[in-house]
C-alpha cells in the first residue's frame, strides 16, 4: 500500500486544487492519495473560510482518499516551519512515497536546481541577505537577489518570491535535510480566468461579497428605522429589504461540493472585529505573550505594543505595524501564536514531542487506511488521546485553542466543541 501526499489548505477547495489530486493520481496511479491539512487557522494567521471538518470533507469529495490534520504549531507558521512540520509528519508514515504540490514554474528540476542555489555556506552570501533586509526587503525578495548577485543572474528570480515556488523550494530543503526517500513532484498551476481562481482570489470575492451585504443590511435597517420616526409612516408602504448578493460569480471557479456550502463560508468582516478585542485583551493583560510569540524579533513587539493603544480595528491596527520588513503575513502569524501561545521553544521542540497526527476524514472504501504503518499514533476516536506521550499535551491544547478562536470568530452558539469528530465520506 503506497501513498502520494498533498499538503494542503483547502482555504476553500477550489478546481486548482481538484486539478493537483488528479494530477497525482495521473502520475502514481497505484498509489492512494493522502492529503495533510490545515486546520481552523492557516499559514497566513488567519481563522479559515471554512470549517476544517468541511474542508476535509470536500478533499474527499473531490478525489482525496484520507485526510489528515496538520498540527496547529505548524499550519499556522511561516513557510520554513510549515513545511518543515509537514515533511516531519509525513516522513513518519512509512507508506508515503510521493509528495505532490503545486507551483507557479511547473518544473521540479528547476525548482530542485533553484534549491541547491540556496544551500551556500560563504559567510559572505549570508551578509548579503543581511543587507538586503536592513534595506527593508522581505525575507523572500533578500534571497532571491542574494542569490542572483552571488550567482550572477543565473535563475529567474520569480521563483524565489512565488509563493507556492517558495513553500515548494522548502519542502525540497527538508526532504533532502532529512535524507526521506519521498519522491517530490509538482504540477504548474494553471491560469484560465474561466475556471481557475486561486484562494487568495476567492477569499478577497468573498470578502467583497460579505462587505457589500453588511452594508446592505446596515442601509435597510438604517431606512427602517426612519420610516418609524417618520410622521408619514403610518402613510408608507412597508419597504422591501435591499437586494443581497450570493457567491453565485464564484460558481465557475470551485467543484459543486463547495459552491453548494458557500453559504457557510465566514465573514471576514466580523471575524476581525472578534479577533481584535481577543488580541487587545490578551496583549495588554499578558504582554509576556507577545513577547515569547514565534516570529517576534527585531523590536517587531514595541510596533505592536504602540499600535494597540490607538488602533480602531483589526486592519487599521495591522496596518500600523506594517513595514517593508514586516509584512501583512508575519504580523497576522504573530497575533495568533500570541492567542494560541505557540512559541519557539514548542516549535523546536515539537519534532520529537509529537506522536500524533489527527484523522479528520476517510473515503468509506478506503477505510483500511486508518491502519497506515507510521510511529504516530492516528487519532480516530476520542480514546486515542490517552495512548499519547505527556510531551503531546502542549500541541493538543493549541490545537484545541484554534479551535476555539474559529468557533468564537464565527459567532458559533455552541459551548461544547468536538475537537475531534471523524468523517467517513
Amino acid at each position: 500500500m503506497s501513498i502520494t501526499a498533498i499538503i494542503c489548505e483547502f482555504n476553500p477547495f477550489h478546481n486548482g486544487h481538484q486539478k493537483i489530486i488528479q494530477k497525482a493520481k495521473e502520475l502514481t496511479p497505484e498509489n492512494d492519495i493522502l492529503c495533510l491539512m490545515s486546520g481552523n487557522i492557516v499559514e497566513r494567521g488567519e481563522i479559515a473560510i471554512l470549517e476544517k471538518s468541511m474542508r476535509a470533507k470536500l478533499a474527499i469529495l473531490g478525489g482525496a482518499d484520507i485526510v489528515l490534520e496538520l498540527p496547529q504549531i505548524y499550519a499556522s507558521s511561516v513557510a520554513e516551519v510549515f513545511a518543515k512540520g509537514s515533511i516531519s509528519i509525513l516522513s513518519k508514515i512509512k507508506n508515503v512515497t510521493h509528495l505532490m504540490f503545486g507551483s507557479e514554474i511547473g518544473s521540479i528540476e528547476k525548482l530542485q536546481q533553484a534549491q541547491e542555489l540556496t544551500s551556500i555556506e560563504d559567510p559572505n552570501f549570508q551578509v548579503m541577505i543581511k543587507e538586503l533586509l536592513s534595506a527593508g526587503n522581505s525575507y523572500p525578495k533578500a534571497l532571491s537577489q542574494a542569490i542572483n548577485q552571488y550567482h550572477k543572474g543565473i535563475i529567474d528570480e520569480s521563483i524565489f518570491t512565488s509563493p507556492n515556488n517558495i513553500l515548494g523550494l522548502e519542502y525540497l530543503k527538508y526532504l533532502k535535510y532529512s535524507k526521506s526517500k519521498i519522491i517530490p513532484l509538482t504540477t504548474l498551476r494553471l491560469v484560465d480566468e474561466n475556471i481557475f481562481k486561486s484562494a487568495t482570489e476567492i477569499r478577497k470575492s468573498v470578502i467583497s461579497i460579505n462587505t457589500f451585504n453588511n452594508n446592505t443590511q446596515l442601509e435597510t435597517a438604517n431606512s427602517k428605522a426612519e420610516n418609524k420616526t417618520s410622521l408619514n409612516a403610518i402613510k408608507t408602504s412597508t419597504q422591501l429589504p435591499l437586494p443581497q448578493k450570493d457567491f453565485f460569480e464564484l460558481k465557475n471557479f470551485m467543484p459543486t461540493c463547495t459552491y453548494d456550502v458557500a453559504k457557510e463560508f465566514s465573514n471576514e468582516e466580523k471575524i476581525c472585529e472578534t479577533l481584535f478585542a481577543l488580541v487587545k485583551y490578551e496583549i495588554l493583560t499578558s504582554p509576556q505573550s507577545l513577547y515569547n510569540a514565534m516570529e517576534v524579533t527585531e523590536g517587531i513587539e514595541n510596533r505592536i505594543e504602540k499600535a494597540i493603544e490607538s488602533a480602531t480595528n483589526y486592519t487599521d491596527f495591522i496596518h500600523q505595524i506594517k513595514s517593508k520588513r514586516y509584512t501583512m503575513s508575519k504580523i497576522k502569524r504573530i497575533l495568533i501564536a500570541t492567542l494560541l501561545h505557540r512559541t519557539k521553544e514548542l516549535e523546536t521542540q515539537s519534532y520529537s514531542n509529537i506522536d500524533y497526527v489527527k484523522v479528520l476524514a476517510v473515503r468509506r472504501q478506503k477505510k483500511h487506511l486508518l491502519a497506515l504503518t507510521s510511529t504516530l499514533n492516528f487519532i480516530v476516536r476520542f480514546s486515542d488521546f490517552d495512548k499519547l506521550h505527556e510531551n503531546s499535551k502542549a500541541y493538543l491544547q493549541m490545537d484545541k485553542t484554534a479551535d476555539w478562536l474559529f468557533q468564537i470568530t464565527n459567532n458559533r452558539t455552541s459551548t461544547k466543541i468536538q475537537h475531534h469528530n471523524l468523517l467517513i465520506v
